[in-house]
């Protein structure tokens, strides 16, 4: 990351990150009465991101605070790496009523590739000695515009009752990230 200064209370902070993100999800309906269980999955993926974000810097009423305000964009490039799907049941509720004969779910792994763009707004409240930062905490928002890589899911259930129950779902999620973040920096860095 980098800074580029216009004057003493504005700059732009820009660079590369790379971030390794995962998140999770469940499927519960079945369409089936008296049928229950979960169908589990996480899928994992490394994601190249080059942010845009503008800061501003308002002295606080103490002569070593400031209060850093961010607002930008984050470009993200979300390229899937594995999904991990563990299946709990399904089950019925009255084992006396129908007899689970199969059950199985799958993930296409189309392993698609999405470009996305987020909105990010931020807050730090920072602490200076003689015009050095001593420490830093904050929290910030990254909200997507658009969804990121989707994922398809087939499966079926054959009962005593239904001799196959066909299942299809779509999934393409909006990642929204929410950061607390503290920073300590060490005597003999000079940092402004």
């Amino acid at each position: 990351m980098g800074n580029f200064y216009f004057g003493k209370r504005f700059n732009l902070a820009s660079g590369i990150n790379v971030q390794l993100k995962s998140y999770s999800f469940k499927l519960y309906d079945f369409h089936i009465s008296e049928l229950k269980g979960s169908a589990a999955f996480r899928p994992i993926f490394v994601s190249p991101e080059v942010p845009l974000i503008l800061n501003y810097e308002a002295k606080r009423k103490k002569d070593n605070c400031f209060t850093n305000y961010q607002l930008g964009a984050v470009f993200c490039y979300n390229i899937p790496i594995d999904v991990l799907g563990k299946q709990r049941g399904p089950t019925f509720s009255k084992g006396a009523n129908d007899t689970l004969i199969n059950s199985k779910f799958d993930v296409e792994k189309k392993l698609i590739m999405t470009f996305t763009y987020d909105i990010y707004m931020g807050v730090s409240w920072i602490k200076k000695t003689k015009k050095r930062r001593t420490s830093e905490w904050g929290i910030s928002l990254q909200y997507p515009l658009k969804k990121s890589t989707p994922y398809d899911f087939v499966g079926f259930i054959s009962t005593a009752k239904e001799r196959e129950n066909d299942y299809n779902a779509h999934f393409a999620p909006r990642l929204t990230c929410i950061a607390i973040h503290y920073i300590y920096y060490p005597k003999k860095w000079i940092i402004l």
